[in-house]
């Protein structure tokens, strides 16, 4: 990875139960678009990594991206 500013974020839905029941269509048909969104910048190589999380230590957050 070249020399620069690096970020990572996490993906926390704001609807809880998109997690404990699962999403929406609506909100299924964004995690997909976004989805294919990073597989795009990981193929720039503008994303290093991005996966989902277990959710072990914090159930809410979805996924890390770096």
């Amino acid at each position: 990875m070249a020399e620069g500013t690096h970020y990572h974020y996490r993906i926390q839905p704001t609807r809880g139960e998109m997690i404990t029941h699962g999403p929406t269509t609506e909100e299924a048909e964004i995690v997909t678009q976004h989805f294919a969104y990073l597989q795009q910048l990981t193929e720039q190589e503008v994303v290093l990594a991005g996966l989902p999380t277990l959710g072990v230590m914090c159930p809410s957050i979805l996924a890390l991206t770096v």
